[in-house]
């Protein structure tokens, strides 16, 4: 029988102390989601298979290396789904669900929406669930691929587009209710906040913008929403937490309506415009 209680010490004891308690956590949810092996089974030494031992031990040591612990399992919880996800795509965050509810909040008849730069296609498939028709971008194929698996296990209707968020938009949908994106935003000079599993694991060109063009995504984006959006239509963004004050000027250079909304931890987090 295997000895996880030696295990789980092993994997903590080579982390440093500050990281303990939440690697600890990982592996639990890791053996939770991964492997249907619970807390309480843990507790009550329930015996483990000597088939998985060898590939639990591989997934500690990526852990331990700074893996994200979503990709080992192969899905995160979003909304209420259960969404794949692979270093293909960016890991759906809490703050996301917290701007898909505001578009909700602040548009709750949208009958057409559009999702830029989509990754698992999480947003998009959220909004899928109360908006008729529901369009989802993305310039990589490999993240679209996980988007379109994700649609399929959940059973839920979105057409994805491949395309460039700083490309040509002309052929893109018009008449829009609503336009959602959570685009890339963090500057290279904020990657020494970051904790290395995010920017080594995750795929770069989904987190990073130049540091003298930290607005590049957004300015496009803005550009396609005063030709797509509907009179009334809504423009719902995730955005840099350092950059409120520059994302309220560039939108209120361009619409009537603007918010900039602070997120569970009080940072700026999304603007609104309409």
């Amino acid at each position: 029988m295997a000895d996880l209680a030696a295990l789980k010490r092993s994997f903590l004891q080579a982390l440093d102390s500050e990281l303990q308690s939440e690697y600890e956590a990982r592996f639990f949810k890791l053996l939770a989601d991964k492997y249907q092996y619970s807390r309480l089974d843990y507790l009550s030494q329930k015996e483990w298979p000597e088939s998985n031992l060898n590939t639990l031990k591989q997934d500690l040591a990526q852990l331990e290396a700074g893996y994200p612990v979503q990709y080992l399992i192969g899905w995160t919880d979003f909304a209420g789904m259960q969404i794949g996800v692979s270093p293909a795509v960016l890991i759906p965050r809490p703050e996301t669900e917290e701007l898909v509810k505001l578009a909700f909040q602040y548009k709750p008849d949208a009958q057409r929406a559009i999702d830029l730069g989509t990754g698992s296609g999480c947003i998009a498939l959220a909004l899928a669930q109360k908006i008729e028709q529901v369009y989802a971008l993305d310039k990589s194929e490999d993240a679209l691929m996980q988007a379109h698996a994700n649609a399929r296990s959940l059973n839920l209707s979105v057409e994805f587009i491949e395309g460039d968020m700083l490309g040509d938009s002309s052929n893109w949908p018009q008449n829009l209710d609503l336009i959602i994106s959570n685009p890339p935003y963090v500057r290279e000079l904020e990657k020494a906040e970051m904790e290395a599993g995010v920017y080594e694991k995750e795929p770069e060109m989904a987190l990073f913008v130049p540091d003298d063009d930290a607005l590049r995504f957004y300015k496009a984006i803005v550009n396609y929403a005063l030709k797509a959006l509907s009179q009334k239509g809504l423009l719902a963004l995730e955005i840099n937490q350092y950059l409120g004050p520059e994302m309220r000027a560039l939108l209120e250079a361009n619409f009537e309506k603007v918010e900039i909304l602070q997120d569970q931890f009080g940072n700026d987090r999304f603007a609104l415009a309409q």
